[in-house]
């Protein structure tokens, strides 16, 4: 069983949303070539990066990083919105897709990040190399790992550190995913899906 939280006690209080939007993702060239086979919605979670991501520890869940907006996304890849506009979007790919989620933690409102005992500043806070210099695990893991093992959400939407104040991110618990109610759909450019997850 999994140690108690902080955050288990408010998060069966606070209340879901529901999610359903266009989303982008944006890889590097040299990523997209390099990956076999070309699975354009794979995770980004620790099952696959060693060092885990923001609000996934390594060796936990698994998820799906993606912006909401194209310009969170270029941000996200490169740094910030003028470095994106810089490059002018470089050697990069750019993925579509709608995502359908039916409980999300909205970690962009006031009152959600109140009633968790959280500021803007905790959920932006640095994570990379956080374990390594404190020796302790940043905040943003810990409540990651707590709303996953909740069960009660599909994924966890999040502002941007790259592009404030209005840019989104989204993490969806791919392992919540059911094919019809929430689910991420990436399209064509004529309109037929390419990829589903669920499959």
């Amino acid at each position: 069983m999994a140690a108690k939280t902080r955050f288990d006690d408010a998060l069966q209080k606070v209340p879901v949303r529901a999610f359903e939007e266009t989303c982008h993702r944006i890889v590097s060239l040299q990523a997209y070539e390099a990956a076999n086979p070309k699975r354009l919605l794979y995770d980004l979670g620790p099952k696959l990066s060693a060092s885990g991501q923001r609000f996934s520890p390594p060796g936990d869940h698994a998820g799906l990083y993606v912006a909401v907006e194209r310009l969170t996304a270029g941000a996200e890849i490169s740094g910030s919105v003028d470095e994106w506009n810089q490059s002018g979007g470089g050697t990069s790919v750019v993925f579509k897709m709608e995502v359908k989620l039916e409980r999300v933690l909205d970690l962009t409102a006031g009152s959600v990040l109140a009633a968790l005992g959280l500021t803007p500043a905790d959920v932006q806070s640095q994570w990379e190399g956080y374990l390594a210099l404190f020796r302790k695990e940043p905040v943003t893991w810990e409540l990651g790992r707590a709303v996953f093992g909740s069960g009660r959400f599909d994924g966890i939407l999040f502002p941007s550190k790259k592009n404030p104040p209005d840019g989104r991110c989204l993490l969806v618990f791919t392992e919540r995913l059911a094919k019809g109610s929430t689910e991420v759909v990436l399209f064509t450019d004529d309109g037929s899906v390419r990829e589903r997850v669920p499959a």
